[in-house]
């Protein structure tokens, strides 16, 4: 294969990365997950010694088709390590913050207090669930519909 063939190949993975792994998901589905490092390699087969192919940043959401020990294949594109992602549940209703009055909660990027905070909801605010992570409620949250809040200050 020419030079010019590789590089429109590898263009195309790259594009095609792109458009399937960082996905906006539902997680009304076992097989959603959420990026909990600041930085994840996206690689092209299910170990350390495969090329990265891109990299996906804390919070976003991927969708894992199968599993090669450790190591998840996500959207159309690649591998990422388990360690570093954690699987959405279902969960939905809306909820009541309950951090005491005068106080805020932060709302987060990712299910992480390593997280950005990008937002913080009042005492007795209403919170409308979308799922669940360890510990953590996702939420719509404005025009982040992607949005972490702790669950153990919501009722």
């Amino acid at each position: 294969m020419n030079k010019a063939c590789k590089l429109l190949v590898a263009m195309l993975v790259v594009s095609m990365l792109f458009s399937i792994v960082p996905q906006n998901v539902s997680a009304s589905t076992s097989n959603n997950y959420v990026v909990v490092v600041n930085v994840l390699n996206v690689r092209a087969g299910a170990g350390t010694n495969f090329r990265i192919l891109t990299t996906v940043s804390m919070g976003r959401h991927l969708t894992v088709s199968r599993y090669n020990g450790t190591w998840a294949y996500v959207g159309g594109g690649g591998w990422v390590h388990r360690n570093y992602i954690v699987r959405i549940t279902a969960a939905s209703g809306t909820r009541t913050v309950n951090v005491g009055a005068g106080s805020t909660l932060n709302v987060r990027s990712a299910p992480t207090t390593a997280s950005l905070a990008i937002g913080s909801l009042p005492n007795g605010a209403r919170v409308t669930i979308t799922g669940r992570v360890s510990g953590w409620y996702r939420i719509s949250h404005g025009i982040n519909s992607h949005a972490w809040v702790s669950a153990a200050w919501v009722r």
